[in-house]
């Protein structure tokens, strides 16, 4: 009888693996899928949840659990005294899901092969958009010559969100270059998804896309290497090569990019204000200024002096939105990763961190995939580190 329990675990147990990295698949091809499954694709979530929950039988809740609900409880009581609900009703079904996503998967002791499964499913899902980005892609919204993206069955993906997943593929196939045992077929095959995507990144004309990349190559630097100092004399080799690379890059894409989108990525002189950013910003943070602890509720930037737009910027509509308090509610789980991960010399955490937060600095995102994605599979990582390395050390105190 015990026997046949184990086996109906096990099973559901590589049942659940196989619709985790379902999920992580979808993200990536969301609106194309869409197009055949409707919008009932989404709902793969919550069975990727209940599938979790039956599983596993041990759940440990620990402080950043609370954390996260406390941040969710707070947007919802300030909905009563935001006076509409405009961005409530956006979001309200997104921020549950990606809630209770986050505590189940974090709370429960996930099997070491959840590690390959959001690396190879990840890389090779990104590779896979950087592939068709090569030949599928068309103007965004069949106008935007500057901003090109993959268009499949009419269906488009907005250009920072495809930038977004493209990215990852870029930080994962680094950190296996530098890492991970490999022959040359398959450092061929990585330094291909790095050119390949970034390439695609850069027909997407995200702004936020080149950040991100510059963010990841200075933190690589100043991070990936055996001396105990930040600023070594091999990192400041590497910022060097960077900035060699860099020029490189740029002259190789004044050459094979189409005019209007080199000059949307690179003429910096149209970066100020861009999209308007710098008045949204002022108007965000004009109604944290007056509600500085607990800030003005959910959505009030939604029409707050006439402007009826969003913040294009997550960290200044969060303090708008729930405060000090919010603020840190809802990014001292994503602070305890990205220095916990430092700790323990495991970049891969910070890397997915970079990539999926980063794009947050000229973006709304707290609604998007990737932005919650980065946020749940990095604590999953470094969760299943934690738990090898407490195994680990069990076993040498027993020998």
């Amino acid at each position: 009888m015990t026997k046949t329990i184990k086996t109906y675990n096990d099973l559901l147990k590589k049942i659940t693996q196989f619709f985790f990295g379902l999920y992580l698949f979808y993200c990536f091809f969301e609106p194309y899928i869409n197009t055949i499954l409707s919008s009932y694709g989404k709902y793969l979530i919550f069975l990727v949840i209940v599938l979790t929950i039956a599983s596993h039988r041990s759940v440990s809740i620990r402080w950043y659990h609370v954390s996260m609900i406390l941040w969710l409880m707070l947007k919802l009581v300030s909905i009563y005294w935001v006076g509409f609900n405009d961005i409530v009703q956006l979001h309200l079904l997104t921020l549950t899901a990606m809630v209770m996503f986050f505590i189940v998967t974090s709370a429960v002791t996930l099997e070491p092969a959840y590690e390959k499964i959001i690396i190879e499913t990840q890389l090779y899902s990104s590779f896979a958009l950087g592939i068709l980005s090569l030949f599928f892609s068309q103007p965004f919204l069949g106008k935007a010559d500057s901003r090109l993206v993959i268009t499949l069955m009419g269906a488009q993906m907005d250009p920072n969100n495809q930038s977004a997943f493209l990215i990852i593929g870029v930080a994962i196939a680094i950190y296996k270059l530098y890492y991970k045992e490999n022959n040359k077929l398959q450092k061929l095959f990585l330094l291909g998804v790095i050119l390949v995507n970034i390439y695609g990144m850069f027909l997407t004309g995200s702004r936020g896309g080149i950040v991100s990349l510059a963010a990841l190559a200075v933190f690589a630097i100043l991070f990936m290497h055996n001396d105990p100092k930040l600023f070594s004399t091999q990192s400041i080799k590497m910022f060097i090569v960077l900035g060699i690379f860099g020029g490189v890059a740029l002259l190789v894409g004044q050459s094979f990019l189409p005019e209007a989108i080199f000059e949307r990525l690179f003429g910096f002189g149209g970066y100020e204000g861009g999209s308007e950013r710098t008045m949204l910003w002022s108007n965000a943070i004009e109604i944290f200024i007056k509600n500085p602890l607990i800030g003005g509720g959910w959505g009030k930037y939604w029409g707050y002096n006439d402007i009826y737009r969003v913040v294009h910027n997550t960290y200044i509509s969060e303090l708008a939105d729930g405060g000090i308090l919010g603020f840190l509610f809802l990014f001292s789980p994503v602070i305890y990763v990205g220095l916990k991960s430092l700790r323990l010399r495991y970049f891969l955490p910070d890397f997915i961190l970079i990539m999926g937060l980063m794009p947050s600095l000229f973006l709304d995102t707290i609604n998007k995939r990737f932005f919650w994605n980065a946020i749940i599979v990095s604590i999953i990582l470094l969760n299943i580190r934690l738990k090898n390395q407490d195994r680990s050390n069990h076993k040498e105190r027993i020998t």
